[in-house]
Formats: structure tokens, C-alpha cells, sequence
């Protein structure tokens, strides 16, 4: 809803449905918070559902992403960071590390934690200060500078994927990120974020015209809203992105 008072009506209208098929909401789990508003929950306007107040918040988390008010993901992106370092705390408590190979310490990394640093990338991905700091390089053939990879390494999801590494190579945590990925073979996992979102940007374009998620990608485009018009820059990147992170690392090394 754009006003409160549409915002109301379409409350108004739940609670008729729920009433007529005797539905039960759950008023601890429903939350109201205002996008782009600079009210505090405090000063904000009041909203019912079958006369009961409803609370109003600056943050929800809904299908396991944070939505803040003020429309960032920041805060999204640090709530899954700690979500999989959670995940990686109880991965080292459950192995031993010197009974088993590198090999099969990353294919847990990759089946276990690494969904949840990644989850939700096509979201926040192309409006990444790193990533478009990737296709401002790739589109103007400029180098990549010597504060490249520090950045890189303090993406959240990266954070999450150094710690695993440096974990299973027996090092302290203050060791050489570069040398992390050099010793193991892998590769920051900002490369695999973008191919998932360029993938699911390609997908979201198969889709029927009558579905919800066709229609939000028109209205992106139609209102050239910032999700759009970052990814549109991504998609003109090399095909490789949507192919293999790890080529299109290799083609931005060659490059810087």
C-alpha cells in the first residue's frame, strides 16, 4: 500500500476474510513497518486488525530476508552473515579437522553454510558497492587497484567464506586472505553471487506475464527502480558470468 489509508483497507479486507472462514491471525508474528518513512515506531500511524492494535517496527524479517524501513540491506545481509558463522560454529564442533581432507571439509562448507551466505544474493547483489566496482572495471577495461581485494574481503558473505578457509587450513584468522584463496583453489564468492543473480534475472524473464514476480520486474523496469538498473549493467558483462565464476575471475585477473 502507498497511503495508510489504503494500507488499512487492505487490513480491513484480511480480517473479513479471515472472519468468514474462520481463520485465526497471529497478531504476535503481524507487523506493520512504514519504507521510507522517518517516523519512529513511536510517532507512527496506528493500524487494526479486528480491533486489535497492531505493532509497528523498523525491521521484519520475512522469508528469512531483514526488511528495514529505510529500504538498505545492510542490515539483511549482516542478520545471514551471522546466521552462518552460527552454522560454521556448529560445523567445527561436530568434525575434526585433521581426520578429514580439504575436499570434504568445503563440499560440507558448500552444502551447509555457504547457502546461507548466499542466500538471497540475487537481492542484494547488484547494488553492492563491490560488485559495482566489478562492472565499472570490466565495462572501462580500467585495472583493478591494489584496494580491490581488502574490499572484497570484507563483504559479509566473503567474511563467512574466509573464516572457513583459514579454519580449515590450520592458520590464524589474521593470515593472508589472498593466500587463503591461492592455497585452496577457490575463489571469493562474490563471482558465484553475481552468476546467481544474472540466472535468476534471465529466469524472472521466462516467466508468464500473469505472474506476481513478471509483474515486479516490469514495474523495475518501467520505473527504472535501482534493482534494475544495476543488474542491466551486470547483464552486459561478459556471458561467462553466467556461466562460471571462477572463468570470469580468471578473465578480471587477466585484465587487471
Amino acid at each position: 500500500a502507498l497511503t495508510p489509508k489504503a494500507a488499512q483497507k487492505q487490513i480491513d479486507i484480511l480480517a473479513k476474510f479471515c472472519n468468514d472462514w474462520g481463520i485465526e491471525v497471529n497478531l504476535s508474528k503481524t507487523k506493520v513497518v512504514e519504507f521510507g518513512g522517518l517516523r519512529s515506531p513511536n510517532t507512527a500511524h496506528k493500524f487494526y486488525l479486528q480491533g486489535k492494535s497492531l505493532e509497528t517496527v523498523d525491521s521484519y524479517c520475512y522469508l528469512g530476508i531483514e526488511l528495514h524501513k529505510s529500504g538498505e540491506l545492510r542490515s539483511a545481509q549482516d542478520s545471514l552473515k551471522s546466521k552462518a558463522i552460527r552454522a560454521f560454529f556448529g560445523l567445527k564442533r561436530t568434525i575434526i579437522r585433521s581426520k578429514i581432507s580439504f575436499k570434504a571439509s568445503a563440499t560440507l562448507f558448500d552444502s551447509l553454510i555457504k547457502p546461507i551466505a548466499l542466500y538471497g544474493a540475487p537481492i542484494f547483489t547488484p547494488s553492492s558497492a563491490i560488485t559495482k566496482t566489478i562492472v565499472n572495471n570490466v565495462k572501462n577495461n580500467k585495472p583493478f587497484t591494489k584496494n580491490f581485494l581488502p574490499k572484497l574481503s570484507r563483504s559479509p558473505s566473503e567474511k563467512v567464506h574466509l573464516s572457513f578457509l583459514k579454519w580449515a587450513l590450520g592458520v590464524h584468522r589474521k593470515s593472508s586472505n589472498v593466500g587463503a584463496w591461492g592455497e585452496t583453489g577457490r575463489y571469493p564468492l562474490v563471482y558465484q553471487a553475481i552468476r546467481l543473480t544474472l540466472n535468476f534475472y534471465k529466469r524472472l524473464q521466462t516467466l508468464a506475464d500473469s505472474s506476481f514476480a513478471k509483474a515486479a520486474l516490469r514495474e523495475q523496469r518501467s520505473l527504472k527502480l535501482p534493482w534494475y538498473s544495476n543488474i542491466e549493467k551486470l547483464a552486459e558483462l561478459d556471458e561467462i558470468y553466467h556461466i562460471d565464476h571462477v572463468s570470469a575471475f580468471r578473465i578480471l585477473d587477466s585484465k587487471g
